[in-house]
């Protein structure tokens, strides 16, 4: 009898995630996982007056991980936050799932210098010191319900931003990373 994929997948997450769990006898266990973000959808944004800043009730940024995973993974992070619409910075909070697993995530975002070198980018593109801007994420996660952990999210995104609106609508570049421990 064959399984779904998304049963294979989410059972193949949880074993890689978690393998203190399961052979350890409790122990926490290191891992790392990081990958492409790909999408951002337009989410629920408005407004918060005549203040410049705008609130994001709820966005949805997709990608892929790999590592402790071993392949690409899914994951759909739903966060929201209330920033002023000139630099996109301030407090983010939300739920980053993949698989079976969810993690409530804080995190920061400030404009900056991203790894990615201008060589790479379209002739034009903003430079500031070699690299492309765009907003550097910093924080931290602790998983929710099946797999026990914590540990920090740090990642990357160079927005599409429209023109005329200032606002975010899509995804150039972006990355994130979650390093920590797993334990039952």
């Amino acid at each position: 009898m064959s399984y779904p994929r998304k049963v294979l997948l989410a059972a193949a997450l949880v074993l890689a995630l978690a393998p203190g769990t399961v052979w350890a006898g409790g122990s926490p266990t290191p891992f790392a996982v990081t990958g492409p973000i790909l999408t951002i959808d337009d989410g629920d944004v408005a407004a918060a007056g005549e203040s410049g800043r705008f609130v994001v009730k709820e966005r949805h940024i997709t990608g892929l991980l790999f590592g402790s995973v071993g392949y690409g993974e899914p994951f759909t992070f739903t966060f929201g936050t209330n920033v002023p619409l000139l630099t996109q910075s301030g407090q983010i909070h939300g739920t980053l799932t993949a698989g079976v697993c969810q993690a409530a995530v804080r995190a920061s975002s400030q404009i900056g210098a991203t790894p990615i070198p201008c060589a790479v980018a379209p002739p034009g593109s903003p430079c500031v010191d070699g690299f492309l801007p765009g907003l550097l994420i910093d924080g931290t996660f602790a998983f929710a319900g099946g797999v026990e952990g914590d540990g920090t999210a740090t990642g990357r995104l160079i927005p599409d931003i429209d023109p005329a609106t200032g606002h975010i609508v899509g995804v150039l570049a972006g990355a994130i990373e979650l390093v920590g421990q797993w334990q039952p």
